[in-house]
């Protein structure tokens, strides 16, 4: 892969509706099972968020680290709808997405 794995990966996603979490939810699982990401700690686990089944919890906090050591955090309240983010860590304000989620 000629390309840096966090290159593919944006540094901020801000999620404000669920189907927003939804498309980050399956990225994200889509880069797990290509090996590039691993999910290391949460309150669930990224496979327990499915499109049309109950919350898994009221605040989603998933840790992920890539290939290289780099490490992301999808941070997302569901209980009153707050949203959250997908991010890298130390990462606090928007920037552009880059190639890919």
């Amino acid at each position: 892969m000629d390309q840096c794995v966090e290159d593919l990966i944006a540094d901020y996603i801000s999620i404000k509706y669920p189907g927003e979490l939804y498309a980050v939810v399956n990225d994200l699982k889509d880069f797990i099972q290509k090996g590039i990401l691993r999910e290391i700690s949460g309150t669930c686990s990224i496979y327990d968020i499915t499109e049309g089944h109950t919350w898994p919890a009221d605040i989603i906090s998933i840790q992920f680290e890539t290939i290289n050591g780099v490490k992301y955090i999808l941070s997302c309240e569901t209980y009153h709808g707050f949203g959250g983010a997908f991010k890298r860590e130390g990462q606090d304000q928007c920037n552009p997405m880059k190639g890919g989620l």
